[in-house]
């Protein structure tokens, strides 16, 4: 928590390490779900004083977008009876414009996976400058990936009698088209929900496959680090054992994890 908001799926520096980025949940009574659970934005400082925040209860309300509230059985949340939720936002990201005067972020971009949506917010972060339908794909992890892409994990469809495997896909916000950068992955790694993908230099990918559940009904977990290059069409898979989800990993904490439970 920061600032008594409960905060889940991203938390991180922005890209001049001054400020944090996360992802909050705003509780708010209901006569019929009694409680639902409405997700924000949040930049804070170092502090955790508050500088910018997006409602998108607010927003969706403005648009009159009305979502039937889903209840999230998975809930991580002290409040027991606050189980149903109206938006899940899972990914916040910073748009940077790098030039000679450095790197400065000139919007941000989030996507709320019960509206199907990604949605390009201004650089005050007061108003979505564009929004775009994923149809019905689930994705975790979307962020810039080139001047006019995004990359993002597309998780498994388990719903399905052939369920369809993830993927680190791409979406062109010109053009409007999805497209596979790297997969599918096999199905015993492919994941539902819960993974990552981190851009690399020199066209490599860093990728966290969590929350793996192969098979629809099946209880174990399991979590994949995986590092792929792309221009040389290789790739490494470390099975990540005896670890709480580690949901939103990034390289750092797989360097971590090899560090004190592998070696080198």
């Amino acid at each position: 928590k920061i600032n008594n908001i409960e905060l889940h799926h991203q938390m991180k520096f922005s890209s001049d390490n001054t400020n944090i980025l996360a992802i909050g949940g705003d509780y708010q009574p209901d006569k019929k779900f009694g409680f639902i659970r409405n997700d924000s934005l949040y930049i804070f400082d170092k502090t955790g004083k508050t500088i910018k925040s997006f409602s998108f209860e607010k927003y969706l309300k403005n648009k009159k977008n009305k979502v039937q509230p889903y209840i999230n059985n998975w809930t991580t949340d002290s409040y027991k009876n606050k189980s149903f939720e109206a938006t899940h936002v899972n990914s916040f990201s910073e748009i940077i414009n790098k030039s000679a005067q450095g790197e400065k972020p000139v919007g941000y971009v989030a996507h709320c996976d019960l509206q199907k949506k990604i949605y390009i917010l201004n650089s005050e972060l007061t108003e979505v400058t564009h929004e775009f339908s994923t149809g019905n794909k689930s994705i975790h992890d979307v962020q810039p990936y080139s001047e006019d892409r995004l990359i993002y994990y597309m998780n498994q469809d388990h719903d399905k009698a052939e369920p369809r495997l993830g993927t680190i896909e791409t979406y062109n916000t010109k053009t409007q088209q999805f497209s596979t950068l790297y997969g599918p992955f096999s199905e015993d790694i492919s994941a539902l929900a819960g993974s990552s993908v981190q851009v690399l230099p020199e066209d490599q990918l860093f990728i966290l496959h969590s929350s793996t559940l192969p098979r629809k009904g099946a209880s174990a977990e399991a979590f994949y680090f995986e590092y792929v290059d792309l221009k040389n069409k290789t790739n490494k898979i470390i099975k990540v054992e005896n670890i709480k989800s580690p949901q939103g990993a990034r390289i750092i904490d797989a360097e971590d994890y090899i560090k004190n439970n592998i070696g080198n």
